[in-house]
């Protein structure tokens, strides 16, 4: 997959730089269905990702969500995703949760250090 730098003008731009996050509680009640949002933000400007990358996000190593993004949001800015996905835990215990943006590599010049956010929460 070709990547398009400055919005596919042709002039080269700096490599894409997508991030990965999650905002959600850190302790959980047992029972209690919470509603992950999973966060990709941008911190340049001007690519055309029109042929998607994937976010993929696990709980405890097992898929929970994997969604195909079709745009990348502005610089600086954060898209949230999930936010009609709930997760209902069934155990106490801790739980990891990991947020993986491009987890297929389709992005070419992409800066893949922040491309992985994990939390621990804990289900009391």
């Amino acid at each position: 997959m070709a990547l398009c730098f400055a919005s596919c003008s042709g002039k080269a731009g700096a490599p894409l730089d997508l991030v990965a996050g999650l905002e959600m509680p850190e302790r959980v009640q047992l029972g209690k269905t919470i509603y992950p949002l999973v966060t990709v933000g941008n911190k340049v400007q001007g690519y055309d990702v029109s042929e998607g990358f994937r976010v993929k996000t696990s709980i405890n190593g097992v898929i929970w969500q994997d969604v195909r993004i079709y745009s990348a949001p502005p610089k600086d800015k954060f898209d949230k995703l999930g936010k009609d996905k709930g997760w209902t835990p069934v155990a106490r215990g801790n739980y990891t949760f990991e947020v993986h943006v491009d987890s297929t590599g389709s992005l070419t010049g992409q800066n893949r250090e922040n491309n992985r956010y994990t939390k621990v929460i804990i289900v009391e």
